[in-house]
């Protein structure tokens, strides 16, 4: 806000004759937080000299709508506002106005009845079918046998499978931690969700029910690692992948696809991310799309939203997905220093964190 003022006043050689430098910010929520109440308590502060000193907090439903003003907040002595506004059920922009100078934040109300649930049991399960082929630890192997050059001989094919295994869970477990409150078990039980690792290649990653606010406890999601050996068979999809890669760098590679997977997968069974396109799943208000993933298309209605990022946020769709988001590598032409993970976005950690504190 301050640069407008200030690029004005260069542009006047320094006079700006009954112009007041303004400027306003919302400290509190958030931005783009799930809210179960009817209405929302907004703080923050604001600068007018020789201005007004009042707020004004109007909503609306797109950026490019009509605002409706619905409250009104008186400055402190330090500059400070707090006001309690109204809130309409989905998602809405709240914009907070003093002597032309705004401040925005997206919020939405929940308009189902979730709540707060137990923490949630997970179990890996690497699952190992009788028949080679259903075999998972064979796919796992191949995955360095057939992108390898020179491929591990047996002992460190054996290894390779245990490495990639121990890592995923750890892969796991860290992207959920901070988030939701989920524990992974080794047993099975009537309040366990089961991750069934398969050696099923169907052109899927991967697959999982959608349970709006978390109400069911005993669910089982697949992970399709068969359809990822094939996949990265073609080198030339997957880099910064290369046939010279250590196996103890492959292992990583193929660690974090699967664990994303997983996360992407049991987000999924948490209740992310309702669709309106598919209204018997609920959870409508998320305002999702193909198929209940983070929406990439939702900055047309708002601007300022921030809810998908080509697979770097966990909730993104399948086929929008980068194989480098999958990977955790930045660039395709050489190995990053260090790999980002990809994280649950704003509005998904503030539903996990209601469902599953």
């Amino acid at each position: 806000m301050l640069q407008r003022f200030w690029g004005l006043l260069l542009a006047t050689g320094g006079c700006l004759a009954g112009v007041e430098a303004a400027d306003v910010r919302i400290s509190k929520p958030e931005p783009d937080q799930v809210v179960r109440s009817h209405q929302l308590v907004l703080s923050g502060h604001a600068v007018a000299e020789d201005g007004p000193n009042m707020v004004s907090i109007s909503r609306k439903l797109s950026s490019a709508a009509n605002s409706t003003e619905i409250a009104q907040a008186m400055l402190d002595g330090n500059g400070d506002w707090t006001a309690t506004v109204p809130l309409v059920p989905g998602t809405q922009l709240l914009v907070v106005t003093l002597a032309g100078a705004t401040d925005q934040i997206l919020v939405t109300r929940a308009g189902d009845a979730i709540g707060r649930q137990p923490p949630q049991k997970v179990r890996l399960q690497w699952v190992n079918g009788t028949d080679e082929k259903q075999q998972v630890d064979r796919q796992i192997r191949l995955v360095a046998e057939r992108t390898l050059d020179p491929p591990p001989a047996e002992p460190q094919l054996s290894a390779f499978v245990d490495d990639v295994k121990g890592r995923v869970r750890q892969l796991f477990v860290e992207r959920f931690q901070g988030v939701a409150n989920l524990v992974v078990v080794d047993q099975d039980g009537p309040d366990v969700h089961t991750v069934n690792f398969l050696a099923t290649d169907d052109g899927l990653f991967g697959q999982s029910p959608f349970d709006c606010g978390s109400v069911s406890r005993n669910e089982a999601t697949e992970v399709h690692v068969g359809t990822y050996r094939r996949s990265m068979s073609n080198l030339g999809q997957w880099k910064p992948m290369q046939r010279g890669d250590l196996p103890s760098v492959r292992a990583e590679d193929l660690a974090r696809c699967l664990a994303r997977t997983a996360a992407h997968e049991v987000g999924h069974s948490l209740g992310l991310v309702g669709d309106p396109a598919v209204p018997a799943w609920k959870c409508l208000w998320m305002r999702g799309c193909e198929e209940g993933h983070n929406c990439f298309s939702i900055t047309d209605t708002f601007d300022i939203a921030d809810r998908f990022d080509d697979g770097w946020y966990l909730m993104d769709s399948g086929p929008r997905t980068t194989n480098r988001a999958r990977l955790g590598e930045e660039f395709e032409s050489r190995r990053s220093l260090v790999r980002r993970a990809p994280v649950f976005n704003t509005f998904n950690r503030s539903y996990l964190q209601i469902v599953h504190p």
